[in-house]
């Protein structure tokens, strides 16, 4: 029961940052695809771990410097309620929590996936199309195929 409870309170904090992220997958064209990202990136998470047992090694020192760093990220993103930063350090939680359960070098296999999960939100499209402007046209379809190219490679690597 301690367990449903601490998650509940997970997502009743996080619940704005999700709607912001459903918001904007809802209603910016740029974003219209970003949740086929997300989707893609929670499948190949949850197949990674399905299977795999909890790690014993475990170094509680690094544990803190993370939670620390969580911490701090998520005080200096709470007052001025800046999402895409909350939503960046929500996917960085999920990765403290990957190494708090399966250990560093499960973590470090992770990396690609959670890049594909920061891919999916909301405005990440607007600064991939920013990025390329200087060099291309930059139109809709150009964040999409980005994002498209850096995923095939991540899970390639």
């Amino acid at each position: 029961m301690k367990k449903h409870s601490i998650a509940f309170l997970f997502v009743l904090y996080y619940l704005p940052a999700f709607n912001w992220i459903l918001n904007g997958w809802a209603t910016s064209p740029l974003d219209k695809f970003s949740y086929l990202f997300a989707g893609l990136a929670m499948l190949l998470l949850t197949l990674r771990f399905y299977k795999n047992r909890a790690s014993s090694q475990l170094s509680i020192k690094v544990l803190n410097i993370l939670l620390a760093i969580y911490l701090m990220v998520e005080i200096a993103a709470f007052s001025p309620d800046i999402n895409i930063m909350r939503s960046t350090n929500l996917i960085y939680f999920v990765a403290t929590i990957i190494y708090a359960k399966f250990g560093k070098q499960q973590t470090i296999t992770c990396i690609p996936l959670l890049v594909i999960l920061f891919l999916s939100l909301p405005t990440v499209s607007f600064m991939i199309n920013r990025l390329l402007s200087p060099f291309t046209a930059t139109n809709i379809n150009t964040a999409f195929i980005t994002k498209l190219t850096l995923s095939t490679a991540l899970i390639l690597c």
